[in-house]
């Protein structure tokens, strides 16, 4: 089934306050869960050299996000693999590289509704269809060191953390591939810096965002791949 339309109204949470940003720098998405839901596990279900899937959990079990990350296919960089192999062992991504020093930056490529199969329905324990999803790029950082690549993630949010509807706001947040601002010449560390600075009237961004769809629409195949199996 094709995903519905995005819905131009502002988005609730279910208490009536229209939903923020979610957090681009300074601050994990488990901080954003953990404010709202108290303590977070990770559920890792698969994690291998191409792509991880896992749920961050409550403490009754409920997922309150699916997150399914590709990881570039030549391996993270040797300074990372440690980290890595913690991640491996089923450490939650972004608190084992904020316990070694690292910070972290999301370069977000889209927002989009999608259709829940029944197995996240019953992992949200929740019976709505559609929920929010961010494809997004991670960047890292450490000390004064260049930023460096790890992967990039697709979260699914349980309808009640997001509702399952388009925010007016959200494409402000929305940059364009790091792959394809390489090809114009621009490096990690201005992408660092122009993370979270909303869109960009530099040339080389504008020339970067039509390389950039179809690397997104790639990266969403991936994906729809790996969804369409948890059915």
């Amino acid at each position: 089934m094709e995903s519905p339309p995005f819905l131009l109204s502002l988005s609730r949470k279910r208490d009536g306050t229209p939903h923020g940003h979610l957090p681009l720098l300074n601050r994990l998405h488990t901080d954003e869960l953990e404010d709202r839901y108290g303590p977070i596990s990770v559920l890792v279900l698969r994690h291998d050299e191409r792509s991880r899937e896992a749920h961050l959990t409550d403490a009754l079990g409920v997922s309150r996000t699916f997150a399914v990350t590709l990881f570039p296919y030549d391996g993270p960089p040797e300074s990372l693999r440690e980290i890595d192999a913690d991640v491996r062992a089923g450490s939650p991504i972004g608190k084992t590289f904020r316990e070694h020093g690292y910070e972290l930056r999301n370069n977000v490529l889209g927002f989009e509704i999608v259709e829940l199969p029944p197995s996240l329905r019953a992992a949200f324990h929740d019976q709505h269809s559609y929920a929010q999803a961010r494809l997004s790029e991670m960047l890292c950082r450490h000390g004064r060191n260049l930023p460096l690549f790890y992967g990039t993630v697709f979260e699914i949010y349980h309808p009640d953390f997001r509702c399952p509807e388009a925010h007016r706001g959200d494409g402000l947040q929305e940059a364009v591939t790091l792959a394809s601002l390489a090809s114009q010449g621009v490096s990690l560390e201005e992408a660092w810096h122009c993370i979270g600075s909303g869109s960009s009237d530099d040339e080389r961004w504008l020339r970067a965002r039509q390389a950039a769809q179809s690397q997104i629409l790639l990266m969403k195949e991936r994906v729809r791949g790996i969804l369409k199996a948890t059915r």
